[in-house]
């Protein structure tokens, strides 16, 4: 046995690979040069940190290695929970297929202190024959999509640029739309190119926003480039923790972050309009394969903006179509231009996540399918609608649920190979059916298809979070944030994965820094809200839920979360007021139950408390989905009724 502390001083020592050198164990083949685990010829998907993890079990082999050294090592210069240890972990032995924990081939764990990987292990240097025999085996390797799970918190925007980052990508969308520019193909036909990286373009004409509106438009080139082709496209995450600073060298960027090709661009705006340049360079020779450029006039009164990065980056990547890897349009795409533009109409409403805005998400889709009928995503796009629907309580769950449920399914049948309906079934048997095995079926399934898809992450965090599996849905949530760091909704769940964990100051800080960007978004200051409710800074809560309440209109489930925190800082006539409201418009809409018995609750009236959480329970308020781990509850935790409605729900 080897000590922990002598794992540690081995594993610093692990020399580097000469070039050219691989390893063999079992009918595994692990590439470090080329960042591939091939299986008989057939390459094994590893996101980056699995991959690493396993080069660096191998190396040490059959020495073990302390977590303390794989997390310095393997996750060096970011934030993370040991959590995204086990995780990755977790992975490898599923795709070395040693996830038997009563016998295992490859990697074996020390309790509490880290792992070894215990298959014999060959080094093979390049020419052998041992190499040359698993080489002659070899099938070609696909390259499947990748993304990182480091994360970069250099920086902190403000609102105006994100907006400044709406407007610069829409300039683009329209000028493209137009047809007005000119792009020319270059060399490189002959070296075919697998892998791109999009740096954050260039900005000039604004000082003191160039590096966050150049992330905006990149980061909308990478979800739609890793969504739409067999390339790999390492995330905005990897790109911002492997390239630190100003990008002056893309070949160097290309061989910092291991791929073929890099993308990057300028984009200046002055009083006349925005000008463009966009530039595909070969990382091999350094060679400038493709180039695009235009210019536009400016119009600060387009509206939508953000939601035209999509098409930036659809345009673009067609563009690209004869130098990189395309896979072709997917069956879930129309060739209705009309269709398209109300599908992005809808995704935008429905970014915004209140009932307004959903209930319009629903019309722009619908108006899609009208126009293209075979249209998938619109599909998946209304189901998403319906289930969010269920889960903001805006309408019953089982009444929402019925509607998302039928589009998904249509979703499915016109494309198989979607994975956004899968996600909103997982929604809706974990917000709806209370049906945790089925959800994270449905969950997994959508990440197998897409393993970028930041939504399907997004959700099963949620998911994992509500069955009290905190360590796994933080590492979810912390995924789906890599992959849409601009998303504000998953930035905003990442505050309220903290706060179902307790962590009630780090949740303050994600929510918080949400609202730096957006202060109208209605779900971050909702949740910073309970947040402080629960910390007992009731003043700062009744601030954050007014304000909040305003912003959505008059949502009855914010009002209930006023109401209980008012019931709590001890003005109950406000609150008594909040609850007779409430319970009178049960009576012409749908108020979600759960809201008003967190008012009485606040009031210490239990016995109301415990009659309204009965409602919650039969009509599957979707807020009961964290009753088992919602601070909110606890003061009627350990009451016998309340633990026969826990016991009720089976979840």
């Amino acid at each position: 046995m080897v000590s922990s502390s002598h794992s540690e001083s081995n594993v610093s020592c692990v020399p580097a690979d000469a070039p050219g050198v691989t390893y063999l164990f079992g009918p595994f083949r692990l590439d470090p040069a080329e960042r591939v685990l091939t299986k008989s010829g057939l390459q094994v998907p590893l996101v980056p940190k699995s991959f690493d993890t396993l080069l660096l079990l191998v190396r040490s082999a059959p020495h073990l290695v302390a977590k303390s050294a794989l997390m310095s090592t393997v996750w060096r210069d970011s934030f993370v929970e040991e959590a995204n240890l086990t995780v990755a972990i977790s992975s490898l032995r599923k795709a070395l297929g040693d996830d038997n924990p009563e016998e295992r081939h490859f990697i074996q764990t020390a309790s509490k202190i880290g792992y070894r990987f215990v298959a014999e292990v060959e080094r093979v240097a390049p020419g052998s024959d041992a190499l040359s025999a698993a080489a002659a085996d070899a099938e070609p390797a696909r390259i499947a999509p990748t993304h990182a799970v480091q994360m970069s918190s250099d920086e902190e925007p403000r609102s105006s640029r994100r907006r400044l980052a709406w407007y610069a990508a829409a300039f683009i969308a329209v000028a493209l739309a137009m047809g007005a520019f000119t792009w020319q193909r270059g060399l490189g036909k002959s070296s075919p190119i697998r892998s791109v990286a999009v740096l954050p373009f260039r900005m000039t004409g604004t000082p003191g926003q160039n590096t966050y509106l150049g992330v905006g438009v990149s980061t909308a080139l990478i979800n739609q480039l890793s969504g739409g082709t067999e390339l790999m496209v390492p995330s905005a995450g990897a790109v911002s923790s492997a390239v630190k600073g100003p990008v002056g060298d893309p070949v160097s960027a290309g061989h910092e972050l291991g791929v073929d090709a890099v993308l990057d661009g300028d984009i200046h705006f002055s009083q006349a309009g925005i000008t463009v340049d966009a530039t595909l360079t070969r990382v091999s020779d350094g060679k400038k394969t493709w180039f695009l450029t235009f210019t536009e006039p400016a119009d600060p009164n387009l509206s939508l903006a953000d939601v035209l990065e999509e098409r930036i980056a659809t345009r673009i990547s067609s563009s690209l179509a004869d130098l990189v890897a395309i896979r072709g349009a997917r069956r879930s795409d129309s060739r209705s231009d009309k269709a398209r533009t109300a599908y992005l109409r809808g995704r935008y409403y429905w970014n915004r996540r209140t009932e307004d805005t959903l209930r319009k998400s629903i019309a722009s889709f619908q108006e899609a399918i009208a126009e293209d009928p075979n249209y998938a995503l619109a599909y998946a796009g209304l189901a998403d609608s319906y289930a969010l629907l269920a889960s903001f309580s805006i309408e019953p769950g089982r009444q929402a649920s019925s509607s998302a449920r039928s589009a998904a399914l249509s979703a499915i049948h016109l494309d198989p190979s979607l994975a956004e309906p899968h996600a909103s079934l997982g929604m809706i048997a974990f917000f709806t059916d209370w049906d945790y095995k089925t959800a994270e079926e449905e969950f997994q399934k959508a990440i197998a298809l897409e393993p970028n898809y930041a939504t399907a992450h997004h959700w099963y965090a949620l998911d994992l979070a509500a069955v009290n599996r905190p360590d796994e849905a933080l590492y979810e949530i912390h995924k789906a944030e890599q992959l849409e760091p601009l998303s504000p909704i998953i930035s905003t769940n990442v505050g309220w994965i903290l706060y179902l964990n307790r962590r009630y100051p780090d949740a303050e800080q994600a929510l918080q820094r949400v609202l730096e960007i957006d202060p109208t978004f209605v779900r971050a200051r909702t949740r910073l809200g309970i947040t402080y409710t629960t910390e007992g800074r009731y003043k700062l809560a009744v601030q954050e839920l007014s304000q909040a309440l305003k912003l959505s209109g008059g949502d009855p489930y914010i009002k209930g979360l006023l109401g209980a925190a008012q019931a709590h800082s001890g003005e109950r006539a406000g609150a008594e007021r909040l609850v007779a409201q409430l319970v009178k418009e049960s009576r012409q809409h749908y108020v979600p139950p759960f809201s008003i018995a967190l008012i009485y609750i606040g009031l210490g009236r239990r016995t109301d408390a415990l009659r309204w959480l009965q409602k919650a329970y039969e009509d599957h308020s979707t807020s009961m989905v964290y009753a088992r781990v919602d601070p909110e509850l606890d003061l009627i935790r350990s009451n016998s009724d309340f633990q026969n409605i826990l016991a009720q729900m089976k979840f």
